[in-house]
């Protein structure tokens, strides 16, 4: 498996292969925009509702195949692992040497990403907390009765 030309990253190495990134590109995008595509959201009495449009017109049902990307997202992917793969190998790295390097760019920013993300909770479940005390006092209330029932 030979990769197509791509974009040196500054001596490290390895090369991109810019074709298969734009395919991903273009795969999660479809993805993206078909999800868009069906939910319409709506506003009545002062709220945001969210509609089912394949459900509230079945005709446009048909329109979801154009977004069947999925499986060429998964195919490009094990591709490009593979050329990976491949590389690593040619260089003398071992499995557990690429392995590492993979998961490593995979949790790094997935940490981080659940860090922010739980961080803005518990700062947004604060300032709920401070601005409606009574409410919340009587939701923990009622969610303690059901973990109770529960247990």
């Amino acid at each position: 498996m030979e990769a197509a030309p791509g974009i040196d990253r500054g001596g490290i190495g390895t090369s991109r292969n810019t074709y298969l990134d734009l395919i991903r590109v273009v795969a999660i995008a479809a993805v993206v925009v078909g999800h868009w595509i069906v939910t319409g959201i709506t506003y009545k009495h002062g709220q945001l509702h969210g509609v089912d449009v394949l459900g509230v017109s079945p005709w446009t049902s048909w329109l979801t195949l154009i977004f069947q990307v999925v499986p060429l997202f998964f195919l490009v992917g094990g591709y490009a692992g593979a050329l990976s793969w491949t590389r690593y190998r040619a260089t003398g790295g071992s499995a557990f040497g690429w392995t590492r390097r993979r998961a490593r760019r995979l949790l790094v920013p997935t940490a981080g990403y659940v860090a922010a993300i739980s961080l803005a909770g518990f700062l947004i479940s604060a300032a709920l907390i401070e601005s409606q005390p009574a409410e919340v006092e009587e939701e923990a209330i009622v969610l303690g009765e059901l973990i109770e029932e529960a247990a």
